[in-house]
């Protein structure tokens, strides 16, 4: 759990420190924070996202099973390149989920079938909106890759940029 907390702190300062990298038009937002149900963070995530480019995002976020699968918790983070202009995008990306089961985790009570804690692929393809005045939506595929195989995972995220 202190390396899931380490890699998800590091992540976090990657980002920040690529704020000033960004050079976009004066209608796109930089940042946006976000939750997302059924993506790659788990049952559900909250995220930040941070554009380093006008086309290029990077995540990060901490989930997991709000309820119904309460034995792992789930950090995304990912890589993504946007598609399209203005407020609506096609958004193609990539990136690692760190999965952290405890060693005693009941195996009825774990969204993903691998009994371990694992670093598992995770992809996105989707549609993705971010509005004038910070609205920030995305309907996505978003599967996942570990070692029990592919798993195929779609998630929708709703949240505001800044």
């Amino acid at each position: 759990m202190r390396r899931l907390i380490c890699v998800a702190s590091c992540l976090a300062t990657v980002l920040a420190l690529a704020v000033p990298a960004s050079a976009q038009s004066y209608w796109v937002r930089h940042s946006s924070f976000y939750v997302e149900v059924m993506g790659s963070g788990g049952v559900a995530s909250v995220n930040f996202e941070q554009l380093v480019t006008e086309k290029v995002a990077m995540r990060v976020g901490l989930g997991g099973g709000l309820g119904w699968f309460e034995e792992q918790v789930v950090a995304p983070a990912t890589v993504s390149y946007l598609v399209g202009d203005r407020n609506s995008f096609l958004e193609l990306g990539a990136g690692v989920a760190f999965v952290a089961v405890p060693d005693d985790a009941n195996p009825d009570d774990l969204l993903y079938d691998d009994p371990d804690s694992h670093v598992a692929g995770t992809a996105i393809l989707g549609y993705r909106y971010q509005g004038d005045w910070g609205l920030f939506m995305r309907l996505a595929f978003t599967p996942l890759v570990n070692s029990e195989g592919f798993v195929p995972m779609g998630g929708a995220a709703l949240g505001y940029s800044f």
